[in-house]
């Protein structure tokens, strides 16, 4: 058996990924466009992961407080992008707001948040928005990926 093989250029691989796997860059032209990116990235640590949803822990592993919108301490308001010809797409999120309050997140503090999944065939994450205190600084967090 006889294998050919051209090479018509290279990829980088992490490159590929970063690009692969980052956020809908529309989020920040559409609804974060006055702010700006976070310096505070917290660390997420999935707990449980679901067909319907997961439960994730969110660590403020930075020097400022973080602060986001949501119905409760652990009902953060969403944002969704599902996953479409190899790329995250933006979708959706709780842009209503009413009956949500805002909540801080502590520098070294934690707080768990349990996300749901829609019910749709088109693979999906969930992603948080967040903001530094006293600062112009927010953006979005994925906070779980659909298996």
């Amino acid at each position: 058996m006889l294998l050919a093989v051209t090479l018509i250029g290279t990829i980088s691989i992490r490159n590929w990924r970063l690009r692969h796997n980052q956020i809908d860059p529309r989020w920040r032209d559409e609804v974060f466009y006055d702010c700006e990116e976070l310096e505070n990235k917290p660390s997420v640590t999935v707990d449980a992961l679901y067909r319907t949803g997961a439960k994730v822990t969110l660590s403020n592993t930075g020097h400022t407080t973080l602060c986001y919108s949501g119905y409760g301490l652990n009902h953060i308001r969403t944002f969704q992008e599902f996953y479409i010809e190899g790329k995250w797409k933006k979708h959706d999120w709780e842009w209503c707001g009413t009956g949500a309050s805002e909540f801080e997140i502590l520098p070294k503090a934690s707080v768990t948040f349990e996300i749901w999944f829609r019910e749709d065939e088109r693979r999906e994450r969930i992603l948080g928005g967040f903001g530094e205190k006293e600062t112009n600084r927010s953006g979005l967090v994925v906070l779980a990926t659909e298996p």
